[in-house]
């Protein structure tokens, strides 16, 4: 698990859809979550279309939750999974 300073846990990759560190996203509380990428170290996962999709696959980093390292890889990122939600409008 990657967890931002501001305590917003991280899932680089899918360009930032996922992650609840892209602004998109409020916490229980109704607050919109911070934008984060500007600090991220994985940004570059998000957004340079060269490394959107095979680098996931070579990536040996186990604290990312798109890494095969990772031992729970194969579960897959819903909102379920995570205390924020997104609202669209």
């Amino acid at each position: 698990m990657i967890v931002d300073i501001t305590g917003i846990i991280l899932i680089p990759g899918n360009g930032g859809k996922d992650c609840p560190g892209n602004g998109l996203h409020y916490d229980e509380n109704g607050n919109r979550t911070e934008w984060c990428c500007d600090e991220c170290n994985y940004a570059i996962c998000c957004y340079e279309p060269s490394l959107l999709e095979e680098p996931c696959e070579r990536c040996d980093d186990p604290r990312c939750p798109r890494s095969p390292q990772n031992e729970d890889v194969n579960q897959p990122l819903s909102a379920e999974a995570s205390p924020f939600t997104t609202h669209t409008t």
